[in-house]
């Protein structure tokens, strides 16, 4: 199996955990249409809790997809069909057909799965069925083509945290920012690890252009900060 393909099943694995429950029925309808394209950037940070912790990152982490392209090949009903494009840094690129079922949680055990997708315009108190979380708040981001809005979800447990924002209209994941830590019994030391998916593109709304400079360093400001509080809450918990 290919790095970069691994990489993001297993990103993306990971969020499929069983979130709250919500028994209030609501109408899937996708939100998006065949030939809509997106494009994302991923990355991922481990970080140990031992400043002098020689961290082993397997080589499918090792962040060597450039970018991701998903572009829609046909809805039914609540059923939409895709096609992912990985492009990697040393310019060669893997193809992979999935569908995503919007009444369904994430099952990779039946196939290619893929970036999350929602219904279309739900609101707070609505339920994400394919990251079994539901929907904290609605938000209004600014774009060059004006204002959208943006659905926000959140979750945090003793071993996982992070931050989740669909576009309302399409149901498109648009931001997601999760950490995720792991314990070793013996030696106590705490390997975190962020991951970072963000859109940078789509033919459906016009994204801001950042340069690569700019966006890497948010990255790192990100992560830095979230490594920062994490250990300041994993010293606490261990002293």
């Amino acid at each position: 199996m290919d790095r970069g393909f691994s990489a993001i099943i297993l990103l993306l694995c990971l969020l499929c955990f069983a979130g709250a429950k919500v028994t209030s029925a609501q109408t899937v309808t996708p939100g998006v249409a065949k030939g809509d394209v997106f494009y994302y950037t991923m990355y991922g940070h481990f970080s140990s809790s031992d400043p002098d912790a020689i961290i082993y990152v397997p080589p499918f982490e090792a962040n060597n997809t450039e970018w991701v392209s998903i572009e829609i090949t046909g809805v039914s009903g609540p059923v939409i069909s895709h096609v992912y494009t990985l492009h990697y840094y040393n310019g060669s690129e893997d193809r992979i057909n999935g569908q995503t079922d919007l009444t369904k949680n994430l099952n990779f055990s039946s196939g290619f799965a893929g970036v999350p997708f929602c219904a279309a315009n739900l609101r707070a108190g609505d339920k994400v069925s394919t990251v079994q979380f539901t929907i904290n708040e609605t938000l209004e981001w600014s774009y060059p083509d004006g204002k959208r809005e943006i659905n926000h979800l959140s979750w945090t447990s003793s071993e996982d945290s992070g931050d989740c924002y669909f576009d309302r209209k399409t149901g498109v994941l648009v931001d997601m920012y999760r950490v995720h830590s792991f314990i070793n019994p013996n030696t106590n030391e705490v390997i975190k690890k962020a991951d970072i998916v963000k859109m940078t593109s789509s033919n459906v709304w016009a994204l801001p252009e950042y340069p690569s400079v700019v966006f890497t360093l948010m990255l790192v400001i990100g992560v830095t900060v979230g490594t920062l509080a994490y250990k300041e809450k994993v010293g606490k918990k261990l002293s």
